[in-house]
């Protein structure tokens, strides 16, 4: 089953782009700060 989630796309530095993900998808899939 689809999960709806709100994302945002973010600007960082010299054409670097940061997306914003729930908090449960980065511990699941064990997302460290800098990956």
């Amino acid at each position: 089953m689809p999960t709806k989630s709100d994302r945002s796309v973010i600007r960082f530095g010299n054409g670097g782009l940061v997306i914003t993900i729930p908090k449960a998808w980065a511990t699941f899939y064990e997302v460290q700060p800098g990956d």
